[in-house]
């Protein structure tokens, strides 16, 4: 009888210790087991490869690696002399080490005497884990949290400043032409305009770091870029492939930031290079242009729904190894790479330049058959001009034969520069009505006559876009843009766009644009005198 009693609280026993999602054993002073639970029994197997049973001794017979060895023999003999211990250690032989969480106590007789320990372990390796990539992914929301709010910071000093530069450059330039070269002050404000000119470069890079470096872009035929870009990255895609070019006939213009673009071309370009596999590795470019009226067909499209309009389409496709659907999920993913080495930057990049040049981005892949990644840039309006550079002032100030002067509504809502283009057109003997704000701008526009309009790109109450499409249709007057930022390309494209000034730019550069357009309107009396120069 009590031999059966014996077996069925035995029984009990190993019920309770198997019940509990916990490994549970307990070892002699010589390392033996003397309990143990079912799941500690998988652990071990799992771990060593080894079925242990009573009487086994941990050290000699389960444990194979020598310093793992070491380090249970430390942690138990601890536990012999009397202590309690909570680590989290990790075991196992090559390629299947787990992470635990171990709860050592000394096992004692009722007399106090240590007789051995008994250990509760938990596996925490993936509990570890995720708690470590989401230690990993807060740091670098963190970082680009800083970035993005230095960035802001950096881009509104530099928009502020850019505005500041105006005024100082067009009243030394002005101030500069009406004195003598030989004056004193003249080298002075020489050096002032040098100055001035160095500012405008530094906020260039500034307006750039913070990605509203709009006064970068520049008006490009798409396949010169490219062909120039392609031949500097053919020694590096012909290292793995061949690269097969092939241009559109038609000229593709684009207003973009070239250096960006050129980073967007050779990041395709080597990607799809490394990617190429087989006998005859090829990577292919090519350029068309392409009007999207609705849906775009691929895998992934970036943005969800590309808008509307005329697009400038770059292709780069390779018969590479390709990219499963699970990759495409996260491929914009910053950090993620679907390759071996690298860090996972060059796609978000060029998401990031995609969505500052208000494009879009498709691929399409197929394991083992290769990848299409498209661009598209909006094109150009075919009439739009881009003035960044100072232009040949032969002939400013002085008032052609057979001139007309324009009358001009120029719209800004900064004081500064508002007055000194006021001076400046006012000295090349046009007609000036200004406005600071964008109510004024559009009840000025549909009550009077204008043959230019200057408009601030960035206009506070109203922006310029809202201010373009409340233009009545029978308005013809062309829209010269001025701003120091990135151009949205639904300003860029808009008809009435003609021209675009970036900030801070100077006399000689506003005196071409007005160069370029004639007075639509009689506004001027026959008999009104003509307005000397300066």
């Amino acid at each position: 009888m009590e031999t059966n009693l014996d077996a069925f609280t035995a029984s009990q026993l190993q019920m309770v210790l198997d019940a509990p999602s916990v490994n549970i054993f307990a070892i002699d002073r010589e390392y033996r087991y003397v309990s143990l639970n079912r799941l500690h029994s998988q652990t071990m197997h799992l771990l060593w490869g080894v079925d242990v049973v009573f009487g086994m001794n941990l050290l000699s017979d389960v444990i194979h690696d020598e310093y793992d060895r070491r380090k249970a023999k430390s942690n138990f003999d601890r536990v012999f002399a009397g202590e309690e211990l909570v680590l989290i250690e990790a075991y196992g032989a090559v390629g299947k080490r787990r992470l635990y969480e171990y709860r050592y106590s000394p096992t004692r007789l009722e007399s106090g005497e240590t007789v051995g320990a008994t250990v509760f372990a938990s596996d925490v390796t993936e509990r570890v884990r995720l708690a470590e990539e989401r230690l990993a992914l807060d740091r670098r929301l963190l970082e680009a949290s800083q970035l993005e709010s230095l960035g802001l910071l950096v881009g509104c000093v530099a928009h502020d400043f850019n505005n500041l530069l105006v005024p100082i450059l067009l009243s030394s330039e002005v101030a500069r032409s009406s004195v003598d070269a030989s004056d004193p002050v003249a080298e002075l404000l020489a050096t002032v305009i040098e100055s001035t000119k160095s500012a405008a470069d530094l906020t260039k890079q500034l307006l750039s770091f913070s990605g509203r470096g709009g006064v970068a872009n520049e008006l490009i035929e798409l396949n010169s870029l490219i062909n120039g870009t392609a031949e500097m990255s053919r020694v590096s895609v012909r290292r793995r492939a061949e690269l097969d070019m092939s241009m559109s006939n038609q000229p593709l213009r684009v207003l973009a930031n070239s250096s960006q673009l050129r980073q967007v071309i050779t990041n395709l370009l080597i990607n799809a290079s490394e990617a190429t596999q087989g006998s005859f590795p090829k990577v292919s470019i090519s350029t068309k242009a392409m009007r999207v009226t609705g849906k775009f067909e691929c895998q992934i499209t970036y943005p969800s729904q590309v808008p509307i309009g005329n697009y400038a389409v770059i292709t780069v496709s390779d018969n590479g190894c390709g990219i499963s659907s699970e990759q495409l999920e996260h491929i914009f993913e910053p950090f993620y790479s679907t390759k071996g080495t690298g860090r996972g930057f060059g796609l978000t990049a060029v998401q990031g330049i995609v969505r500052n040049h208000n494009g879009f981005m498709a691929i399409d892949s197929k394991v083992g058959l290769g990848s299409t990644f498209q661009i598209g840039i909006p094109i150009a309006a075919d009439d739009i001009v881009h003035f960044c550079e100072s232009a040949d002032v032969s002939g400013f100030g002085q008032i052609e034969s057979g001139f007309v002067p324009m009358r001009i509504l120029i719209a800004d809502d900064n004081p500064s520069v508002l007055k000194c283009l006021m001076l400046v057109c006012e000295k090349l003997g046009h007609q000036v009505s200004p406005v600071s704000n964008g109510i004024a701008t559009i009840v000025a526009i549909s009550t009077q006559q204008f043959d230019l309009i200057l408009l601030d790109a960035d206009m506070q109450d109203i922006s310029s876009q809202e201010i373009l499409s409340a233009i009545p249709e029978f308005v013809t007057t062309p829209v010269a843009l001025m701003s120091g930022e990135t151009y949205e390309a639904t300003l860029i494209s808009n008809p009435r766009v003609h021209s675009i000034l970036a900030k801070p730019f100077s006399v000689e550069t506003l005196f071409s644009l007005l160069k370029r357009f004639k007075p639509q309107f009689e506004t001027y009396s026959a008999s009104r005198k003509r307005i000397s120069g300066y």
